[in-house]
């Protein structure tokens, strides 16, 4: 019995070490779409899988709520401003800002749907927060096809985005 204990510390305590060491991440998922008044679906799936694919990857996650930001206006930075505070604030390592442009959802077939056709771009920008530099920084154009479309293929790209930024910051 004293064996089993003895064993059950040792796993804690390399548990708890592991964890002390693993970086620390903040997202801010902004969404910019035309006369737009809500969150889509689309958005909540791609905030979703890039969140779990840090997760799953080792990083101690958190992120901002989803913002909604009109193209052509300062809502942006803003934006960024008041969730990198916060992400300096929660002591975070990086904070990554990540854009969603949706295409003009009046020409959609299913403007509900998560749909990554409907999607033009996700561009990105990756900030260490201690230091307020930027990491990293860039853009995926969206290619899809009425027969791959749909909430795995969302999932999937955004999947592809956050580990294009783990890239950078690891």
């Amino acid at each position: 019995m004293k064996f089993v204990r003895q064993c059950v510390a040792f796993a804690f305590v390399l548990i708890a070490g592991a964890s002390a060491f693993a970086a620390s991440l903040s997202v801010q998922i902004v969404q910019h779409a035309s006369a737009q008044t809500r969150i889509y679906e689309t958005t909540r799936v791609i905030e979703d899988s890039i969140l779990n694919y840090f997760f799953d990857n080792g990083f101690v996650v958190s992120n901002s709520p989803i913002a909604l930001s009109q193209i052509g206006t300062d809502d942006d930075e803003q934006i960024f401003y008041k969730s990198s505070d916060e992400a300096f604030y929660g002591s975070v390592k990086y904070f990554v800002t990540v854009y969603v442009d949706y295409i003009d959802l009046l020409a959609s077939k299913n403007p509900d749907a998560v749909l990554l056709s409907n999607i033009s771009k996700i561009s990105w920008k990756t900030v260490d927060v201690k230091t307020n530099a930027e990491v990293d920084s860039g853009s995926g154009k969206v290619k899809a096809s009425a027969a791959s479309d749909g909430a795995w293929r969302v999932s999937s790209f955004a999947s592809e985005v956050a580990a294009r930024i783990m890239r950078e910051i690891k």
